[in-house]
């Protein structure tokens, strides 16, 4: 097999683990690579979750799972890279299938007629029957060749709207996908930081005897003054979470939802996201960045902009039902 490979729009170069698109390089590990070229090799034939499971992991035992999560990783990959991700057909109870040229069904437009077309008129060309011949077989020509530049015309103005069409379709996928992905980030951020921060007010009330009655902004800032060594270290990591990845996963989904109005347009929950994000972030330029005694930052009901708690269930269920997930 050569050393790349073209699939749904992209460059596959397997031996780098590298799938290239119009939009950004994906990079695959190695076992969901094996995956691919198991179905590449079938050359468009269903292949079976036992054949696969034979060829990508012979002689082990593994799970559903583990092929399920290799098929949604190329999925993901392909999106993310700018290609077709359903160039991988899941056929129930029967296997999976690769289709690569996805554009073989359709038809080529008709060839345009040519300026040195030849036609046949009488010889008597000089006779009263000969030229009212010729001249209603040039307008018959003219006539069809008007219907069909018409013809024409009109294929490829639908051939226009539908690739819009698509083409917008499979933005929205991968930008719904992304916005998936930093909701993940963003919910792993603030467990981690939820945990630090629930050790840090633990720290300060055992030692210094106290109770938290504050909210925890304002308990942080009163009593980091009298913070020791140890609990400033902990301080430290919170605000380095504040400022590091829920920086810029709040960043990257507010860059999705402004970017792409049909965010909004399937998920109407969207826009209070965006009141959110943006609210957080404002306030983090504003307030946080400024004030030396502050580790953490939230926006919420008392700032009259709540993270919507449905909108991640919404987007999971969403990439669920088009084999995105």
């Amino acid at each position: 097999m050569s050393n790349s490979l073209q699939i749904a729009n992209c460059i596959v170069e397997p031996s780098l683990g590298r799938i290239q698109g119009s939009l950004a390089e994906a990079h695959v590990e190695p076992k969901s690579m094996d995956v691919l070229l198991t179905l590449y090799a079938a050359n468009g034939e269903v292949v079976s979750r036992e054949q696969i499971l034979q060829q990508v992991w012979p002689n082990q035992i593994i799970s559903d799972d583990v092929l399920n999560n290799a098929i949604s990783r190329l999925r993901k990959a392909f999106m993310l890279a700018g290609g077709n991700n359903k160039c991988l057909q899941t056929l129930p109870r029967k296997g999976y299938r690769l289709v690569w040229d996805a554009d073989s069904t359709l038809q080529r437009p008709p060839a345009k007629l040519n300026n040195t077309t030849s036609i046949s008129i009488p010889t008597e060309d000089s006779s009263k029957t000969g030229k009212v011949y010729f001249h209603s077989t040039k307008r018959s020509i003219r006539s069809s060749a008007a219907l069909m530049m018409m013809a024409i015309a009109l294929l490829l103005l639908l051939l226009a709207l539908a690739t819009n069409y698509w083409t917008r379709q499979l933005n929205l996928e991968r930008d719904i996908l992304a916005l998936h992905i930093q909701q993940g980030i963003s919910y792993n951020a603030f467990s981690a930081q939820v945990k630090r921060r629930n050790e840090l007010v633990e720290m300060i009330t055992r030692r210094l005897g106290v109770q938290r009655e504050l909210q925890y902004e304002k308990f942080f800032a009163k009593y980091y003054p009298a913070l020791n060594d140890q609990e400033r270290f902990v301080f430290a990591q919170i605000r380095g979470i504040t400022e590091g990845e829920l920086l810029k996963s709040n960043q990257a989904m507010l860059k999705i939802i402004q970017s792409n109005p049909m965010v909004t347009e399937t998920f109407p929950a969207a826009d209070a996201l965006r009141k959110h994000l943006s609210f957080w972030i404002s306030k983090y330029h504003s307030v946080f960045v400024k004030r030396a005694d502050m580790c953490l930052l939230y926006a919420g009901v008392e700032d009259g902009v709540p993270y919507p708690a449905d909108i991640d269930q919404q987007i999971s269920t969403w990439l669920e039902m088009r084999n995105i997930l």
